[in-house]
């Protein structure tokens, strides 16, 4: 079957290699220790084995979604009145997969010659989804190696896969709350119309529009957890403007200029022009954490 060779996140982890593998994984450490989040977006298998927790099929299924589908076909394929008299006529699979990579690997001694058969589909399907999810194995390994040197080996055994992600990455979500009690004013006050407009838009977006909000005014994709993180107030400018004019943005100052719009349907229309259009790729955002990271782990070091 061709689908066993979809791609899936592990060519995240297996393009990390050499220095920069030495260098993000303690990268991640430092993350921690300093909250000068990470721009990562890696599976929920990644974070799990961090953690020596076991991932699952359902997580296979968040990062390659038609692979699952099609052994979930297979394993319940009696219920399409298929038997073992016609199941080599509709599936016709060697015991065999495909990595991240693009490899192919027998899952047992002469698999490549093992048909699959009625009635050995299930060691098929469990040792696919085995090996699927125990790819990158060398990988994993050198960032917990990268992790011990400066974050406890023991604490990882107290942490949840979620709350692991959240420390090394920041909050997955973007709090609109959290983010207006941690924003200053220039040449206004939040109860200027049209810093209440700009709230009321913010609020108004959905996830991914917050996300690109944030990119837009900052350059990174997480918020801090709380308060007591932020290393930097949300600085809302308003400044001469019509409808025409589109806001603009200093990200190293977290800092958003917004002209006098007239209504809030305009606002909205001009950001979504200008949040939309913002190329920040996630290697312009490794580069600019790198900068940060490196300084912070000289900082650490010390």
């Amino acid at each position: 079957f061709f689908f066993f060779k979809q791609k899936t996140a592990y060519e995240m982890l297996r393009s990390l290699v050499g220095s920069e593998m030495c260098i993000r994984d303690r990268l991640m450490g430092v993350a921690i220790r300093t909250k000068n989040y990470l721009s990562l977006n890696l599976s929920s298998i990644f974070w799990k084995r961090l953690c020596n927790q076991t991932p699952d099929l359902s997580d296979l299924e968040a990062i390659d979604q038609f692979a699952t589908q099609c052994l979930n076909d297979i394993l319940n394929i009696d219920k399409r009145i298929i038997g073992s008299d016609t199941f080599c006529e509709v599936v016709n699979q060697k015991f065999v997969t495909f990595l991240s990579n693009g490899n192919e690997i027998e899952l047992i001694p002469n698999g490549a010659q093992t048909q699959v058969t009625f009635e050995n589909r299930q060691q098929f399907v469990d040792l696919v989804i085995k090996t699927r999810l125990e790819e990158g194995q060398q990988q994993i390994t050198w960032i917990k190696d990268g992790l011990n040197e400066i974050v406890a080996k023991a604490a990882f055994g107290m942490l949840t896969w979620k709350s692991l992600e959240a420390m090394v990455c920041g909050n997955p979500t973007i709090d609109v709350e959290l983010l207006k009690k941690n924003s200053i004013y220039e040449g206004c006050d939040e109860n200027n119309p049209a810093c209440k407009l700009f709230w009321k838009m913010l609020t108004s977006f959905d996830d991914s529009e917050k996300l690109l909000y944030l990119k837009f005014v900052a350059g990174k994709a997480r918020l801090p957890s709380d308060s007591n993180e932020f290393k930097q107030k949300h600085i809302i400018r308003i400044v001469n403007g019509d409808d025409k004019d589109i806001p603009t943005s200093n990200r190293q100052s977290f800092l958003v200029n917004i002209p006098k719009y007239s209504t809030l349907e305009v606002m909205s229309e001009r950001f979504r022009q200008v949040i939309n259009n913002t190329e920040l790729s996630n290697s312009l955002d490794m580069n600019l954490d790198l900068e940060i990271w490196q300084e912070d782990s000289e900082t650490v070091s010390q």
